[in-house]
């Protein structure tokens, strides 16, 4: 059995982001500490967050052999100077296009059999204007 070149996955996302024409303008990260400036906007940080082994995936060929799922996180951080309205409204617009993206790269490059969108958090960091 393979090892899973955890890093290498996470090492594609990033080039697919990076490269696409619909996301290129990110300042992708991979495994960062949380820290980032307006000027970095948007930021896009990629986590490896869990796997696990579903008993009905797994083959005869098992010990040989596994299918994982594997979990990322992809954080998504906007600003504008303008208020968190604005902000909302940008990250909205990188989210939708980061979607696309992944969906045209289901297999990230070659490095996984399939990839699918879960769902998320939208996470709120309010301003004094709201």
């Amino acid at each position: 059995m393979a090892a899973i070149d955890y890093q290498g996955i996470k090492a594609e996302l990033k080039r697919i982001i990076e490269e696409d024409d619909r996301t290129h303008t990110a300042n992708v990260f991979v495994e960062p500490g949380f820290m980032w400036s307006v000027e970095q906007t948007p930021w896009v940080g990629i986590y490896a967050i869990g796997r696990t082994a579903p008993e009905p995936e797994q083959t005869l060929a098992r010990g040989t052999r596994m299918r994982y799922h594997l979990r990322h996180l992809i954080i998504v951080i906007e600003q504008h100077m303008d208020g968190y309205p604005q902000a909302a409204a940008r990250r909205d617009a990188f989210l939708g296009a980061l979607e696309l993206v992944i969906m045209d790269n289901r297999t990230i490059g070659g490095t996984v059999v399939t990839t699918w969108i879960e769902g998320g958090e939208m996470g709120v960091v309010p301003t004094e204007d709201g």
